[in-house]
């Protein structure tokens, strides 16, 4: 049986096919309102995002005490960059670790990780299981803030060196948000190997949104400015 979801999902931005999935699957969500609810929220981002004032009212609610899992990394682009809205002072960019070692494809891993309970992990993930989930090409983020918890990261050895970060937590003022380049919200109802994850991914980021919400740190608008959201 798959683990429940203890937690009001709140969904953020325009994914009709997500809000489908989730109401099929008994989770219980609601879309994500402007007003602030007054507690601690479990917010899950599929694959479309918002503008800068947008991210800007999603962070502070982040800051405060919830928790923003992030599907896909395509809700950061903005303009011509593929990470502007990705909310670290060091973005990093995405790269494809294919493409640097061609044939030489990258190896994903994890540790042994409550998103991974009741899969195996606790090193390279095989690829008989993750095949659909690891994404082709090795895309992952670099060069970002050193983070909280990796959960997954790619490497390349056969072919010089390269590496990237695959799914990682990281903490933002009170609260705390995941990125993730792994195919989860591509294979929803395709692959229990996918939902099994996103499960577990809920109620790793929902732990302590129990507590009540805190105050916006002292230093939140030098926070906006080193993140770019100014």
């Amino acid at each position: 049986a798959m683990p429940a979801i203890n937690q009001e999902v709140v969904l953020w931005g325009k994914d009709d096919a997500l809000g489908k999935w989730l109401t099929s699957q008994k989770i219980p969500w609601r879309p994500y309102s402007g007003e602030s609810p007054g507690r601690r929220e479990l917010i899950l981002v599929g694959n479309s995002g918002g503008d800068l004032p947008a991210f800007r009212e999603l962070v502070s609610r982040m800051a405060a005490g919830s928790a923003v899992v992030f599907l896909s990394s395509s809700v950061f682009a903005h303009g011509d960059n593929p990470l502007a809205l990705l909310p670290l002072a060091a973005k990093g960019s995405l790269i494809n670790l294919d493409f640097v070692a061609g044939y030489y494809r990258g190896d994903a891993f994890a540790p042994l990780h409550p998103v991974f309970d009741g899969l195996p992990a606790g090193g390279v993930l095989d690829y008989n299981i993750y095949r659909n989930i690891i994404p082709q090409g090795g895309w992952g983020f670099a060069g970002t803030d050193v983070p909280g918890d990796l959960i997954v990261g790619n490497i390349q050895l056969s072919y010089g060196y390269a590496s990237n970060i695959q799914m990682a937590a990281y903490h933002f003022g009170a609260g705390s948000f995941v990125i993730n380049t792994l195919h989860i919200r591509e294979y929803l109802g395709t692959d229990p190997v996918a939902e099994l994850l996103l499960r577990n991914l809920l109620n790793y980021a929902a732990r302590g949104l129990d507590k009540p919400p805190a105050d916006l740190p002292a230093d939140f608008q030098q926070l906006l400015k080193a993140i770019g959201y100014e």
